[in-house]
């Protein structure tokens, strides 16, 4: 297990200061406050060989991240989906951080968020530190065992009740970890045990999890059970934000990565409204990018 450092900054907590002139005209002056915050991620080192060899390796894995050795492949829990979970910070989950803590703080500032796809958990630790969100982190059981339970407790500072931890900030959020196999998706009316906990959802993000062909079905169905499960307990349905960047090949005839076109065509294909909110360019592979989009119910 390899441990990183990531600073997140965010300056989104204004104040207005009020100074009378003259006891006639006022003046509001906006004060910015910029907070940095140092969160530790461990992640499954997946790359094997001498430290030359690693490090040759992480630059082409950089490029063509989809292709490093997990020498994890024979665990118990394994699947193919769950290798970006193990893995690292993938160049979108890192991007949207930024976009929720720094560019769009007010879209999860202390509300109740549910994350789809984890992962390594940087995007929903983050989020409940920097905008003071309880955000309810979820992936395949293996990945939350494996590495997600662990990263929310080491940004914790105390455990509270039903899993839930209080993380580090000075007004920081609660996080927790929940298992959620998209496979096998919830149902509205028998929720079971740790599914329960899901509630009271005011915004839903995931971070470049539907990466996979595969897995776009799924995860639209996923999203739909809880859109209809909080129309249903709260008469409203939560917002929703996610990233995706396309790794497909257009050369391949097996289409096993998700293109741009595919993943539309699922939310089109599950009556999901969507909106492209920004675009931001790949630092990976040129004339590519990581699409943040806005989703609803139609």
């Amino acid at each position: 297990m390899q441990t990183d450092v990531h600073r997140i900054r965010c300056s989104r907590r204004h104040r207005e200061d009020v100074c009378r002139l003259g006891g006639e005209s006022e003046t509001r002056r906006r004060v910015e406050e910029v907070e940095e915050f140092v969160i530790k991620i461990s992640h499954r080192k997946l790359l094997v060989g001498t430290e030359e060899e690693e490090e040759k390796g992480k630059e082409e894995n950089d490029k063509e991240d989809e292709f490093a050795i997990d020498p994890y492949f024979f665990d118990d829990g394994y699947s193919v989906a769950a290798t970006t979970g193990f893995a690292r910070v993938w160049e979108g989950a890192s991007v949207f951080t930024d976009f929720l803590v720094q560019e769009c703080p007010n879209l999860t500032l202390r509300k109740n968020v549910v994350e789809l796809g984890s992962g390594v958990g940087l995007c929903g630790v983050a989020v409940a530190i920097a905008n003071e969100a309880n955000v309810t982190l979820t992936d395949l059981p293996s990945v939350v065992e494996g590495v997600l339970r662990q990263n929310i407790t080491q940004n914790s500072t105390s455990l509270t009740e039903n899993g839930w931890h209080r993380v580090i900030g000075p007004q920081g959020g609660l996080a927790r970890a929940v298992a959620l196999n998209w496979e096998k998706p919830m149902d509205c009316h028998h929720l079971t045990a740790s599914e329960k906990y899901i509630d009271a959802v005011d915004v839903i993000i995931a971070a470049e999890c539907i990466w996979l062909a595969d897995l776009l079905d799924c995860f639209c169905e996923t999203l739909n059970i809880l859109f209809e499960r909080e129309k249903k307990l709260r008469s409203r349905t939560p917002q929703c934000f996610i990233c995706c960047r396309d790794r497909s090949r257009k050369d391949s005839k097996v289409k096993i990565f998700a293109s741009e076109e595919m993943v539309e065509a699922a939310f089109s294909r599950h009556a999901l409204a969507f909106d492209v909110m920004r675009e931001f360019p790949s630092t990976i592979e040129q004339n590519r990018c990581v699409k943040i989009y806005s989703l609803s119910k139609k």
